[in-house]
């Protein structure tokens, strides 16, 4: 049982450190709102070796086994296309929104429907194939095994074999021109980077391969001039000459690095990894300095692209996904890499999210169950059940397993249940009172947040399947043996110390209780097989009956409030979402694409939910299923002279306590302010909310969410709007407040990239600190200055570019 969520009704003020803004998905509004289910994880734990993007939307992932993924809506869902072929698919690329992927045995294949489906190309060989780049819609290149280098000339119908001058494996390949290109390789055995370059595109090649290198996995060039070539052992070359010499780059790492993208002509990202984690190497300086980032992923991330400047994917083994919309400053997981089953989900008001599954799977989310990471249980056994109080959490599971964690729950401790039992649920009260449920009728009992665990007659060697923990004495156990069709409910009301049976009167003979949930103590859901759906008004000593309109077995219920509810299930072949907004009077069905069994589901507030299920799926809407007592007939955002100007009207407003307003940053929502509604009004009524936004980049996109608060705390979204600022003009801004003491407030705007130095003086022109001095994409920044160090007086700041130099003057008053 969940407590209905507290409305804060004092919007945070923050001052946002230099960063920038992390884009999310936009939602549809209307009236009578019944959400999409979106699935959050790739469902592949194939080895990912490439990925290529054509636009915001749509992005294309290869790998081992012949898995092909796509994506529609910029990787939130992935699609798994099955085209019968089990090679692995070393490289992926695009032309004008055609696919293309190579791969072992001369394998090549095409899309020109987004990837839906595929056609295979002959290739005219059998060596294994690592690259292909196009370099119009009729030319395109493949590198390979054994000095491989084919060239087509009809937009990849026909393939011809060039003479390479090697037999040294190409991995690598990139052109500049139509005739200018290059191409690289080397084998393990021999320390050799195998450097070929054409001028005549492709014909002939010219071998400016070095003796004293490391085999070379990937090129990749700016311009005529400016390239790079990554390989083993942290390998980096640059030419600044168009390939005539070679420099090597210090990265500071002997991990290999798989794939390479340079954005700009000073900046550059790099991936790889060894068995033990992921790598990914970023430079500003045009390859001078690398900065190292090696908590990303404990696997390899093997291949990186980008759309634009700012968009941005890398994947890796174990599906590993990751997504950057701010130039590489967050990377998101987009995938869950897990495809066992996923027994159990619950979240908390603050976003912060758990599922556990088969081999000891545990998942952790801190987003609103956007984004997953495997948390390491370092056992094997199946988990069933988790309870999440404040940041502590206990998970349940076979052979008498009970885990418990806290914090960001990289590590599990393992508690001694004293029994071998399987444990299937497990509830907390509180921080010290829990109780946990399992096969054989065991219940165990803690009075000391779970480190010991004292077991409890229950009076049956039924299975029991859940615990619903309703007040500080009562308790409710559900139960239930398939092989006779047999349920059971048993009730406690001295806090889990004794057990009584409640009387069924024969109403669940044809089902098995699976699920139970109370919103207090008396009102109560639960849910069986064969899509029964009961509820009780007085503690569960009777149950009625609702229509569910379906006979899938259900599996999950979870109730947000009197009215608002869901509940998830189905069979080998579909899976079932169920929905009801009048206290399970009608169910609605939902329409999802996920075809096997879903097990639970839980909310972080009214809309927010997750389900999770077979597979390692993860489903999650954003918008909940409710009657929005509000008609919008618009939302709009506008900049005018660098403030943010969000317009909404209304055309009917029902017990309306007015309007969130939220700005995306770094990923996360942020109360920007709260605007008062009209209560119950059928008259138009419009509203103005200005925003002055800092720390963004210059044609990123600003993201704001509208959100009505009924006059009981209920919450839901409405829409979301966005605006792009460009920024025209450098400007550097009065400090405020001023006079100050001790921080103030400075900010600038830069309408390009380019090195920034940012400095103070005293009043005789000294340099007192240096605030910033470092390479900035264009944009709108502002930063803290703390003068708890300085004496009271006058002081200048000085905005220093290669382009512009500004200073204000500013009063530090003690």
């Amino acid at each position: 049982m969940k407590s209905y969520p507290n409305l804060n009704f004092l919007p945070r003020q923050n001052i946002i450190e230099i960063s920038y803004i992390f884009i999310c998905l936009f939602i549809v509004f209307s009236k009578l709102i019944y959400p999409q289910w979106i699935e959050l994880n790739s469902n592949s734990n194939a080895t990912l070796n490439s990925v290529t993007i054509i636009d915001s939307d749509r992005m294309c992932v290869v790998g081992s086994g012949g898995t092909v993924l796509t994506t529609l809506d910029g990787g939130i869902t992935w699609n798994s296309t099955t085209i019968g072929i089990t090679n692995e698919f070393s490289f992926v690329t695009n032309v004008l929104g055609t696919y293309w992927a190579v791969g072992y045995g001369g394998i090549i294949i095409k899309s020109t429907n987004n990837g839906f489906s595929w056609q295979i190309v002959t290739s005219g060989t059998t060596a294994d194939l690592t690259c292909i780049k196009f370099v119009n819609v009729n030319t395109g290149y493949i590198t390979g095994r054994y000095g491989s280098i084919l060239k087509s000339t009809d937009g990849g119908s026909t393939w011809i074999r060039k003479n390479s001058g090697t037999e040294h494996s190409l991995r690598g390949i990139d052109f500049v021109d139509s005739n200018n290109g290059f191409a690289v390789g080397g084998e393990l055995s021999s320390p050799i980077s195998v450097i070929l370059k054409t001028v005549d595109g492709g014909e002939t090649w010219e071998n400016s391969s070095l003796s004293y290198g490391k085999p070379l996995l990937a090129v990749d060039f700016y311009n005529l001039n400016i390239g790079f070539a990554i390989g083993i052992n942290g390998f980096v070359l640059k030419t600044s000459n168009g390939g005539i010499s070679w420099q090597q780059q210090y990265t500071n790492t002997f991990q290999w690095l798989y794939s390479l993208k340079v954005i700009e002509e000073k900046i550059a990202f790099i991936v790889g990894g060894n068995i033990d984690s992921g790598i990914f190497l970023s430079s500003y300086s045009g390859g001078e300095v690398w900065k190292k980032k090696e908590d990303l992923s404990s696997e390899w991330l093997l291949s990186i692209d980008f759309f634009s400047n700012n968009i941005g994917l890398i994947v890796g083994s174990n599906g590993k996904i990751f997504k950057t919309t701010n130039a590489g400053n967050i990377w998101a997981p987009q995938n869950s890499g897990t495809t066992v089953q996923l027994n159990g989900v619950t979240m908390t008001p603050e976003g912060i999210g758990l599922s556990c599954g088969g081999l000891g799977t545990i998942l952790y989310s801190s987003d609103m169950g956007q984004s997953w990471l495997n948390r390491e249980s370092n056992i094997s056994q199946e988990l069933n059940g988790i309870s999440l109080v404040d940041t502590i959490a206990w998970i349940v599971g076979a052979n008498g397993t009970i885990l418990k964690s806290s914090g960001n729950f990289q590590s599990w401790e393992i508690i001694p249940s004293g029994i071998t039992d399987d444990l299937l649920d497990v509830e907390f009260k509180n921080l010290e009172y829990g109780i946990t449920v399992g096969r054989n009728g065991k219940i165990l009992k803690s009075t000391n947040g779970g480190l010991s665990w004292t077991l409890k007659n229950s009076g049956t060697l039924t299975s029991l399947r859940k615990v619903e923990i309703i007040s500080s004495t009562d308790v409710l156990i559900i139960g239930g043996d398939f092989s006779k069709a047999y349920s059971l409910i048993l009730k406690s009301t001295d806090s889990g110390e004794s057990w009584n049976p409640i009387s069924l009167s024969g109403q669940f003979d044809d089902f098995i209780i699976t699920d139970v949930d109370f919103l207090d103590e008396n009102v109560g859901y639960l849910v069986t097989t064969s899509g029964g759906i009961f509820k009780t008004n007085n503690g569960g000593v009777n149950w009625n009956r609702q229509n569910s309109n379906t006979d899938h077995w259900l599996y999950g219920v979870t109730f947000f409030d009197r009215d608002k509810g869901w509940s998830v299930g189905g069979n080998v072949n579909e899976g079932i979402i169920i929905g009801t907004t009048d206290g399970g009077i009608t169910w609605h069905p939902e329409n999802i694409q996920y075809s096997k069994w879903l097990y639970s589901v839980d909310y972080a507030d009214s809309v927010n939910w997750i389900i999770s299920g077979f597979d390692g799926v993860i489903l999650k809407n954003t918008v909940g299923s409710t009657y929005i007592p509000v008609e919008l007939i618009s939302f709009s955002a506008n900049i005018i002279s660098g403030t943010v100007e969000l317009l909404w009207e209304t055309i009917t407003e029902k017990n309306n306590l007015g309007f969130w307003i939220d700005r995306l940053i770094e990923g996360q929502w942020t109360n920007l302010s709260f605007v008062p509604g009209y209560g119950t009004t059928t008259e138009k009524h419009s509203y103005l909310y200005q925003d002055c936004p800092k720390n963004f980049k210059s044609g990123e996109k600003l993201v704001y969410r509208l959100r009505q608060v009924n006059y009981d705390g209920t919450i839901e979204t409405l829409d979301l709007a966005e605006v792009t600022p460009v920024i025209e003009n450098f400007t550097l801004n009065q400090n405020y407040p001023n006079p100050f003491n001790p921080e103030t407030i400075i900010s600038f705007t830069i309408p390009l990239n380019t090195n920034v130095k940012l400095s103070v003086f005293n009043a005789i022109g000294e340099q007192v600190e240096t605030l910033i001095n470092s390479y900035f994409l264009a944009g709108s920044y502002e930063l803290k200055f703390n003068a708890t160090h300085l004496p009271s007086g006058i002081y200048f700041y000085n905005l220093l570019t290669g382009e512009y130099n500004s200073a204000k003057k500013m009063i530090l008053l003690k």
